[in-house]
């Protein structure tokens, strides 16, 4: 099984938030270049978590939870490993 990171962010309206947060994916990912990697938002924004893990999961991977994840994301996030 291949990792993955899913770098979540809040969202926000502001579209400067929202630059803020896909730099800070941007500077990561070349830092993680044996990993798959997705961003997505909670709200406000697009990609959602959601929209993130589906990409994730187009790619053959899957959502397994091995961390504790607060309540409102996990309430965001679908079962992608059937």
């Amino acid at each position: 099984m291949e990792t993955a990171v899913l770098l979540c962010g809040h969202g926000s309206r502001d579209p400067e938030a929202i630059r803020e947060f896909e730099l800070a994916a941007a500077a990561l990912r070349p830092r993680l270049p044996e990993l798959d990697f997705a961003t997505g938002y909670l709200e406000f924004a697009r990609p959602t978590i959601r929209d993130g893990l589906a990409i994730l999961a187009a790619r053959g991977g899957y959502w397994q939870s091995r961390e504790c994840c607060s309540r409102q994301v996990m309430s965001k996030t679908i079962c992608l490993g059937r």
